[in-house]
């Protein structure tokens, strides 16, 4: 029968902690600049057919992005999140490396779901973009 252990060195575990603020910080910048900066601002293409399809291309890419910036906005938080918790428990290199595998995986499994987009990302619906027409996409 095999042990089954980890080794977290607690530093490293707090430098990536620390470098994940950097990047929910930057997660959340992005966010911001989609679902505020962007929304009102429609292509100016005219008022031809092809222009109205480019444009309601655009508004379905722009969706698109929105849903994954926020899937990768719940992944660092979750992980920012799950680091923060794992430091505050256990406090010191030995009780890290004391801690069961399955209690470390436990506390990041929601990075997983984030991922996955098992989670709803939330796409602003109302005061969101329009096409050329005046209509919602």
């Amino acid at each position: 029968m095999t042990e089954r252990s980890t080794a977290v060195d607690f530093i490293s575990l707090q430098e990536f902690h620390d470098r994940l603020s950097g990047r929910l910080a930057d997660a959340q910048s992005l966010v911001q600049t989609l679902t505020s900066d962007l929304v009102d601002r429609n292509p100016k293409l005219g008022t031809f057919t092809d222009a109205n399809i480019t444009t309601d291309a655009y508004w379905t890419r722009w969706r698109d992005q929105v849903a994954r910036a926020n899937r990768l906005l719940d992944a660092v938080q979750a992980a920012h999140t799950a680091t923060g918790e794992i430091l505050k428990t256990y406090r010191t290199t030995e009780a890290l490396n004391n801690a069961s595998a399955q209690d470390l995986a436990q506390r990041l499994a929601g990075v997983g779901t984030a991922l996955s987009g098992d989670t709803p990302a939330t796409v602003p619906a109302s005061g969101g973009p329009h096409n050329g027409r005046g209509q919602d996409v």
